[in-house]
Parts: C-alpha cells; sequence; structure tokens
C-alpha cells in the first residue's frame, strides 16, 4: 500500500472520529439544556401559577368577609380550604429556595390561625 494514501485514510479517520466526539459532546451538553429548561419551567413558572391561584383563593375569602356574607363564607370555606391545601402541597414539592421554604411555613401558620378563627365563627 502507498504511504501517502495511508496517511490521507488515518487523516480522515482521525477528522471522522473528532466530528463525532464533538458531535457526542454536544448531544450531552443540548441535553442538559434541556433538562434545566424543564427544571426552570416546573419550579419557577408552574410554581408562580400555584402561587397567583393561592392568592386568587386568599382574595376570595377576603371578599367574602368584606361582604358580610357569613353564611355564604362559611360554606364555601370549605371547598377553599381544601383547595388551598391542595395547592400548598403542590407547590412544596416544587424545588424551593431557603427564602420560599421560610415564607411557606410562615403562610401555612397563618393558614392555620385563620382556620382557627372560621372554626369559632362555626
Amino acid at each position: 500500500m502507498n504511504w501517502g494514501v495511508f496517511k490521507w485514510m488515518v487523516g480522515l479517520l482521525l477528522v471522522f472520529g473528532l466530528i463525532l466526539a464533538t458531535n457526542l459532546i454536544d448531544r450531552k451538553n443540548f441535553d442538559k439544556v434541556a433538562e434545566a429548561i424543564d427544571a426552570i419551567y416546573e419550579d419557577r413558572l408552574v410554581a408562580k401559577g400555584f402561587l397567583f391561584d393561592l392568592s386568587m383563593l386568599v382574595h376570595q375569602k377576603q371578599l367574602d368577609v368584606a361582604s358580610a356574607d357569613t353564611s355564604r363564607y362559611l360554606e364555601q370555606s370549605a371547598v377553599t380550604n381544601h383547595k388551598i391545601d391542595e395547592l400548598l402541597s403542590r407547590y412544596s414539592e416544587t424545588n424551593l429556595t431557603q427564602g420560599e421554604v421560610e415564607a411557606l411555613e410562615q403562610l401555612k401558620k397563618d393558614l392555620e390561625q385563620l382556620l382557627k378563627v372560621e372554626t369559632r365563627m362555626r
């Protein structure tokens, strides 16, 4: 076999190997980026949606109290409290920062106090 042809074949194989290696590295990096984007979506955007829904439920409780219609408030209270508990459990399953964990614990304490007040109203 001709020595020049052998050098060209080895050179082409090395180039092909480098292209394949960089492709595999890039694929791994793209997978990491996709996982990070999924995590951002799940842990940030979905969590923000939970907080928005939670604030709407608490606001509805405020409106019911402000309307001075205690019978409606007490009727809706059990359903609303169940929805709030469900949202809190789903929110706590996301990855939270330390500040969010502290705020969540404070919110749970405040909601427990609200539940005690509601129980006394009955």
